[in-house]
């Protein structure tokens, strides 16, 4: 009953002339269209080093090292353009890598170097960055290799080479149709009922067609594999059987596929549809008619990769990596739950000297906990709150009172009495403090948080009478800006170096105005181990 249905089967293929193609032409069209009219496109470049960017990081490295690394570097660049970059968070930059930001970050260490590198989506130019790399480390004075070798043997993978193999398991997979089509023909026309009545079941007539698939799969390899490695002048060599196996493999996984097509979809038309989609999406989604990597590279596609996001876009950026930090973040929580030895925690701190106080408490806990790691983002209350609200941070230090509906706070002891940064040899700089009288016309600048929070309350309703020139967030550029002669700059005590021969002097403003500092989080927050006790010990400290 078996070799009758197959006959059947057999008889069927051979009788519709849409099927004969299907095994024999298709497979040609596509291997021979798409590696003579694409020949120069693979062999081209195409931006290959487009944006390749490789991060370096010294880790102790004697001078020794960096010389040779400068050297390395510089020959790397002059053949592929590719950018060095130093960095100073080396997990950081190999978190990048992984975001396809770079191809790779170079650890350089007092005995060699280190290639990290994604092991999931790294380019083809970083492919080639690093063996380069790999190649002048290893001898400096030799001539690096700038071809690439493949696991086939070739040289590197032309067109032609290219699309005998892809377009091979393209049309293998198609085969599956057969079976799906011819399943669900019978299953419509009631066939599979009548040959149950005749002692043939399901599971035989399944197993005929499948046989059928795999024997006019091997046919079509048998015509269409020779003729394009005769057309191509292609040597597989000792690869043949690696890439008979691969297409046999291939034809084995779609004949399955389209068996499952067939019985759970009994409409014969709607069956091939389903199938030759299935494929379809598969092919162009593995980059199997024109790789990924070089539709990256289509100007077209370039341009609008590189076109500005308007504003619904930049916002939903902004969620996107708040959503990435997250995960970061808590990957890292996780990681802490069987391990309190250590971990990483995550604080936004406005620029104060008081900030001393947590340093201390750091340093304390660290003893005890020697694998715990901190982080630490500056800023006005403004963007570290919003950092806190988002759950970026797990605790944030600000110089203005806490939003008490929302935060949880410590104070921290003393408070930063505010001041004029000036010249040395300005007329103020002789007097002891400075009033408001004083400011009256002078080039002021401070911070925005400043403007809006602590002179409405030093001078009342005289604040339009001061002149503020500019803002500033941090102290260091504002007092290059003093230096430069653009004006004073108010802000806190011990923030700007106003030691003898730095031709800055500082004096507090009358009168005394001072702001304190808090420590906050989130109200019902739940901390991570490490975090956890970490606040327990900041509440020791300044309850």
């Amino acid at each position: 009953m078996f070799f009758s249905l197959l006959k059947k089967d057999i008889r069927l293929v051979l009788s519709n002339p849409v099927l004969i193609s299907l095994f024999t032409v298709l497979p040609l069209l596509i291997i021979l269209i798409f590696g003579f009219s694409i020949k120069q496109f693979l062999a081209a470049d195409f931006g290959t080093f487009d944006d390749c960017r490789v991060y370096y990081y010294n880790d102790g490295a004697a001078e020794e090292m960096l010389g040779r690394f400068d050297s390395v570097s510089q020959r790397i660049t002059e053949a592929t353009g590719a950018e060095f970059i130093e960095v100073f968070d080396r997990n950081e930059a190999m978190k990048n890598v992984d975001r396809s930001k770079a191809v790779g970050v170079i650890t350089i260490s007092e005995n060699g170097f280190d290639y990290y590198r994604s092991t999931f989506n790294e380019p083809y130019g970083g492919d080639v960055v690093r063996s380069l790399f790999v190649q002048l480390t290893s001898s400096e004075d030799a001539e690096p290799v700038y071809t690439q070798h493949i696991d086939l043997g070739i040289e590197r993978t032309g067109a032609e080479v290219y699309y005998t193999f892809v377009g091979m398991i393209f049309a293998v997979m198609f085969m599956g149709s057969l079976v799906s089509s011819s399943y669900s023909r019978d299953s419509a026309a009631n066939t599979l009922e009548r040959m149950s009545i005749s002692k043939a079941g399901h599971l035989t007539v399944l197993i005929s067609k499948l046989v059928c698939g795999l024997i006019f799969g091997i046919v079509q390899m048998a015509i269409a594999l020779p003729i394009a490695t005769a057309v191509f002048d292609i040597e597989w060599n000792e690869n043949t059987p690696m890439i008979l196996a691969v297409l046999a493999a291939v034809l084995v996984f779609t004949l399955s596929v389209g068996s499952v097509v067939g019985i759970f979809i009994k409409n014969e038309t709607l069956s091939y549809r389903s199938f030759c989609m299935i494929v379809m999406f598969s092919s162009y989604l593995g980059g199997a008619v024109t790789p990924v990597g070089l539709l990256k590279r289509i100007p077209v596609i370039k341009h609008l990769k590189n076109m500005l996001l308007n504003d619904e876009g930049m916002l939903l950026r902004k969620r996107a990596e708040d959503i990435l930090a997250m995960v970061d973040k808590t990957a890292e929580e996780f990681s802490q739950l069987d391990n309190i030895v250590g971990g990483e925690i995550r604080i936004g701190c406005a620029e104060s000297h008081l900030i001393k106080y947590l340093a201390r408490s750091i340093k304390v806990f660290k003893e005890q906990y020697p694998g715990f790691i901190f982080h630490i983002f500056s800023g006005d209350t403004e963007p570290v709150a919003e950092r806190l609200d988002r759950g970026i941070l797990d605790l944030a230090v600000i110089v203005e009172p806490p939003n008490l509906s929302k935060y949880n706070y410590l104070s921290i002891p003393e408070s930063d009495k505010w001041g004029l940064v000036m010249l040395c040899d300005s007329p103020l700089a002789e007097k002891e403090y400075v009033t408001f009288d004083d400011l009256y016309g002078l080039p002021l600048f401070c911070s925005e948080q400043s403007i809006r929070v602590d002179f409405p309350r030093w001078c009342g309703d005289n604040m339009d009478k001061l002149n503020f020139a500019g803002t500033v967030n941090l102290a260091y550029n504002g007092s290059v800006f003093v230096k430069e002669g653009l004006g004073c700059m108010l802000t806190f005590e011990y923030l700007v170096d106003t030691s003898e021969g730095s031709g800055l002097c500082f004096r507090p403003i009358k009168p005394t105005l001072e702001t304190n500092m808090y420590i906050i989080w989130k109200k019902y927050q739940v901390f991570s181990p490490i975090a956890e006790l970490f606040l327990k010990r900041l509440k020791q400290d300044y309850t």
